[in-house]
C-alpha cells in the first residue's frame, strides 16, 4: 500500500511541476514577443526617422514621439479605469433592480406609455376611396418630378479631356515644383 501511496505523492508533484513549468514557459515566451515587438517598433521608427527627417532634428522627433506615447498610454489608462468605473455602475444597477424587483414595475410603465403613444397613431392603409386616389395622386406627381430630375442629369455632357489638357497640368505641376525648390 505505501509503495501506491509514494507513487501517487510523486505523480501528484510531477504534474504540478510540470504545469507551474508550462505556466512559466508561456510567460516568459510572451515576454519575448511583447518585447520583439517593441524592438521592431523601435526598429521601423528609426527607419522612418532615418529616411524623412533631417539629421539635426531626429532627437527632437524622438522626444515629441516619447511624448506622444506617453499621452496615448496615459489616455488609453484612463479609458481603461473610466470603463471598469461604468461596468460596475451597470453591474449594480442591475443587481438593484433584480433584488427589489423594479424591472418588472419598469417594463409594465414602459408598456404603458408605448400604448398611450400608439393608440393616437392611425395605420398608413388609406381606409377611403378618396384618400387612396389622393395618396396615387402625390406619388404620382413625385414620380414626374424624379423623372424630371433624372432626365436633366442626362443632358449634362460630361467635360472631355485630351492631351492637351493634360500635357497644361504637367506644365503647371512643373512649375509649382520649381517654386517650391526655389523657395526652400
Amino acid at each position: 500500500m505505501s509503495i501506491i501511496l509514494t507513487a501517487l505523492i510523486l505523480s501528484a508533484i510531477f504534474s504540478l511541476f510540470f504545469i507551474i513549468l508550462s505556466i512559466k514557459y508561456r510567460s516568459y515566451l510572451n515576454y519575448i514577443f511583447l518585447k520583439r515587438e517593441e524592438e521592431e517598433k523601435e526598429k521601423s521608427l528609426s527607419d522612418l526617422l532615418d529616411r524623412y527627417v533631417v539629421e539635426e532634428k531626429k532627437d527632437i522627433m524622438r522626444e515629441k514621439l516619447a511624448k506622444i506615447t506617453q499621452i496615448i498610454a496615459d489616455t488609453e489608462r484612463e479609458v481603461e479605469e473610466t470603463v471598469k468605473i461604468k461596468v460596475e455602475v451597470v453591474k449594480e444597477q442591475k443587481a438593484t433592480l433584480k433584488a427589489e424587483g423594479k424591472e418588472l414595475d419598469v417594463i409594465t410603465h414602459a408598456e404603458e406609455e408605448y400604448i398611450s403613444f400608439s393608440v393616437g397613431l392611425r395605420a398608413a392603409e388609406p381606409s377611403t376611396e378618396e384618400e387612396r386616389l389622393a395618396d396615387m395622386a402625390e406619388l404620382e406627381d413625385a414620380i414626374a418630378m424624379l423623372e424630371s430630375f433624372d432626365e436633366e442629369t442626362y443632358r449634362v455632357k460630361k467635360k472631355q479631356v485630351d492631351a492637351g489638357v493634360g500635357m497644361f497640368y504637367d506644365r503647371i505641376s512643373r512649375r509649382f515644383q520649381n517654386i517650391i525648390v526655389n523657395k526652400n
